[in-house]
């Protein structure tokens, strides 16, 4: 029997409580997002609590040119990138020693600082040393308690997490010990897309899989992620899926239009079944994604429409018709809009260069000239007053 099998299993029944043992008191804890534990409700409303409440911030959001967002997301990127080993290691051990909580452990914590490891070129060293630095920190607490309160790291995620999270959990650490006794990505990739997991494992998952994915398994865990949507974390595993179709310079590849053309067509029911079989479903992935996605998760969504729509005629066009009903009430959809309608790439390059300053925006003829002619001179007018009134603030 496959030792993995027990891996591809029914999701968890709802409500789901993890329950642990310390000191012999049982806890009793939902894991599961707590959005999940309506969804009869949710199903049964006229429209769900998530789409209305995101199209309600989708208002407060998308009034404003996005381009704090995308300086302080390339700020705090390079502050990552820049990090030495014993930066590196101080900042997951400190995610990972707040993941552990006197119920049990929280996992987007702890996957927060294994992820970053994983990407991380001092990863492997800096994973070792926060497994030490833990251990540490935990034989102190226990001294201090006098009793075995907190466990070594190994320990916690063996008793706390389920199955599937203490497998990704463990390979993590093992990246210290030239990845011992662990489990080929490739069968965790399998699992994640055939297997009924919680899609609230995939998303923990997706920084060690998204590597060796296929343009078509990005595009089925992409699916997964909005079709689960119940928090920011989704749009953030949903954009981390997009972006890792571009190389590490963030250039457009052919995988990345590759990508982009096929979440602009309508999606299909089963993307696993053949010919008449196959159930059109007339919502694409980008278009569910422009619906549910607000703030930060939404902008950077419209980043990678706009890096990537200029790849071919075709899909140019099919975005600019995905962008058209918001474009018509929100300014971020309609500066997004012109910029996808450039016509010269090099345009856009420089813009995504100057990680969209407020002086390169309202210095770019071109933008504003393609703005006027798809908006009217009236609108293009007022979105470049806005763009003076925030260099004046």
């Amino acid at each position: 029997m496959d030792p993995l099998q027990h891996l591809v299993a029914p999701r968890r029944p709802l409500p789901s409580p993890r329950t642990k043992a310390r000191d012999g008191v049982s806890k009793n804890v939902f894991t599961l997002p707590v959005v999940h534990q309506f969804e009869p409700v949710l199903a049964s409303s006229p429209k769900s609590y998530m789409v209305a409440n995101a199209s309600k911030k989708r208002k407060e959001s998308a009034e404003s040119v996005p381009t704090a967002d995308i300086r302080t997301r390339q700020s705090q990127q390079q502050t990552l990138d820049t990090f030495s080993v014993e930066e590196l290691a101080q900042h997951c051990l400190d995610l990972v020693i707040s993941c552990v909580k006197d119920w049990g452990i929280d996992p987007d914590s702890l996957f927060e600082a294994l992820n970053l490891c994983g990407r991380h070129c001092h990863g492997k060293t800096a994973i070792r040393v926060v497994e030490e630095k833990f251990n540490a920190y935990a034989t102190r607490m226990n001294e201090l308690q006098g009793k075995k309160s907190v466990l070594t790291l190994r320990e916690e995620i063996s008793q706390e997490l389920e199955d599937f999270e203490k497998l990704l959990a463990l390979r993590c650490l093992n990246m210290a010990v030239d990845d011992a006794v662990t489990v080929p990505i490739s069968e965790l990739l399998h699992i994640m897309l055939k297997g009924n997991l919680d899609e609230e494992y995939i998303r923990h998952g997706l920084s060690t899989v998204l590597p060796i994915a296929s343009v078509g398994e990005k595009h089925e865990l992409a699916r997964k992620m909005l079709y689960a949507y119940a928090n920011a974390s989704y749009g953030d595993a949903f954009n981390l899926t997009c972006w890792s179709c571009l190389d590490v310079a963030e250039n457009v590849t052919v995988e990345a239009a590759r990508f982009l053309d096929k979440i602009t067509r309508p999606a299909t029911d089963n993307d696993n079944t053949e010919g008449a079989a196959k159930k059109t479903n007339h919502e694409s992935i980008a278009a569910r994604a422009l619906y549910l996605l607000t703030g930060s998760q939404a902008v950077r969504f419209l980043q990678f429409l706009a890096k990537v729509a200029h790849f071919n005629k075709s899909i140019q066009k099919r975005v600019l018709a995905h962008l058209a009903p918001y474009a018509d009430k929100y300014e971020m959809h309609r500066l997004t809009s012109a910029i996808c309608s450039l016509e010269d790439f090099s345009i856009v390059t420089q813009l995504f260069d100057k990680y969209f300053s407020i002086d390169a925006v309202r210095s770019c003829t071109a933008v504003w000239t393609q703005y006027a002619t798809l908006f009217g001179d009236s609108k293009s007018s007022n979105a470049m007053n806005d763009i003076k009134e925030q260099v004046e603030l």
